[in-house]
């Protein structure tokens, strides 16, 4: 935990947490993807099984039956007609690759964003990515960077990368990243002037 590394009477002025839309958007994004991807593959094969209903309901019909036995088929169409049932074991398999994608994608989304933190001071700046530490103090961060998505710009999270002269760390899917690059701009203005 970086709080374990604050001095004493230095105050915090900023505190990153995962964004929850960041998360959400994680759940919520890939499956709409892979579910149009299954409806674009599974509509046809259903639209042609119900066609073929509706085929055989229209020659009852005109054998005056109530229902079409396959041999009546057969004996009509020339051809033997049934649903195949590797088109139904073809859905079933494309329902469970299109779930446990998303569940593995997803948990693996959201294992990604945790493990990052940072922390503004009033004196300094503490980044941790995946183990990796840095700490800074503002005099020594040349800039602050804020790369954010379509979606992080509508939900107000970023990545915020801090370059200093020790190098340069990026935290993940930090909610309200705009804040950190106000504090460093805030804590150096003096000397740009």
């Amino acid at each position: 935990m970086l709080k374990d590394k604050l001095d004493e009477g230095e105050d915090i002025v900023a505190e990153a947490s995962i964004s929850k839309a960041a998360i959400i958007m994680d759940w919520l994004v890939l499956p709409c993807v892979l579910l149009l991807l299954f409806l674009s593959v599974c509509l046809p094969v259903l639209g042609s099984i119900y066609s073929s209903v509706k085929k055989v309901e229209m020659i009852a019909e005109i054998l005056g039956v109530e229902e079409v036995t396959f041999s009546d088929l057969v004996a009509h169409m020339g051809i033997a007609f049934q649903i195949p049932k590797f088109l139904i074991i073809f859905i079933d398999i494309m329902l469970g690759l299109l779930i446990a994608s998303w569940l593995g994608w997803a948990c693996v989304k959201t294992y990604t964003h945790f493990g990052y933190e940072l922390i503004a001071t009033d004196k300094r700046i503490l980044l941790q990515a995946k183990g990796v530490t840095l700490e800074s103090t503002w005099d020594e961060v040349k800039n602050i960077f804020i790369g954010q998505s379509i979606w992080g710009k509508l939900f107000n999270y970023g990545n915020v990368t801090v370059h200093c002269s020790r190098g340069a760390l990026t935290v993940k899917s930090v909610t309200d990243p705009y804040r950190y690059r106000q504090e460093f701009y805030k804590r150096t203005s003096d000397q740009f002037v």
